[in-house]
């Protein structure tokens, strides 16, 4: 064997060494994925040989966080991140995954409602989240999968995407209804507007109708509760609100 090939067997075992070391290292950085609680909130992304964690919390409907962190050693980063921003942390997680586990031993002892019973009671649900202006997410706390369960076992607690679908039907068939209503019963209508900032710094105008019928009742409809994306300028709220106006139909009816 020659000088020359010597030298070329060498490089190739080397750069073979240099592989074997770079999918070590990937299998730990996976593994450390595996053991990070924070994972389940996160989603790993690699560019240019450098990895990142981009948050996949969702912010509103439909739209998630997109916080990106540069993961080196730790991923403190992401934690804090949780906490701070999303009120959520690495105690809590242990806790909802221990009741989560204790609610699923104790459900999977028992058999469940016939279907016709079971989309009665997610119906009822559906009307108390609406009724109460009750947040999704309640469906996923541990309390509330708890208290459920022990009033009534054999309820198999819905998807939150479910109760979406429930909510919008319910809104689809309402609001034909209510406009009917309005245009018989209302001879003018009073707004009420109010900007809410959420805990995620995300604004929303809601938008409440006001209306005397023809015995003096008064009687409150509301109309909206809109996202208004940055920058909230007096002509960006005007717009959304001159949309929601238009879309009930009611610009001849304000007082």
């Amino acid at each position: 064997m020659t000088e020359v090939e010597g030298t070329h067997n060498n490089s190739d075992t080397e750069i073979e060494q240099l592989n074997q070391k770079r999918i070590k290292l990937n299998e730990r950085r996976e593994g450390s994925k595996v053991r990070s609680w924070i994972w389940k909130y996160f989603e790993p992304s690699f560019k240019e040989g450098v990895r990142y964690a981009v948050c996949k919390v969702e912010v509103v409907v439909g739209k998630e966080c997109g916080k990106t962190y540069k993961i080196e050693t730790s991923t403190s980063n992401c934690s804090d991140h949780l906490a701070n921003i999303h009120r959520i942390t690495q105690k809590q997680e242990e806790l909802n995954i221990n009741q989560n586990q204790n609610i699923k031993d104790a459900f999977s002892k028992i058999t469940y409602h016939q279907e016709s019973r079971q989309l009665e009671l997610c119906q009822h649900l559906t009307d108390w989240v609406i009724c109460d202006s009750q947040p999704l997410t309640v469906l996923k706390s541990p309390a509330f999968k708890q208290l459920i369960f022990q009033l009534d076992p054999k309820f198999q607690i819905p998807n939150p995407k479910y109760i979406k679908l429930l909510i919008h039907k319910a809104y689809n068939y309402s609001k034909p209804l209510i406009i009917e209503k309005l245009e018989k019963d209302a001879n003018a209508v009073s707004l009420t507007c109010d900007l809410w900032t959420g805990r995620n710094r995300q604004e929303f105008l809601g938008i409440t109708c006001s209306y005397l019928d023809s015995e003096f009742q008064l009687h409150e409809v509301i109309l909206s509760v809109q996202y208004i994306s940055y920058p909230h300028t007096a002509d960006h709220i005007g717009d959304t609100l001159l949309a929601v106006l238009d879309e009930w139909d009611f610009r001849i009816k304000l007082l």
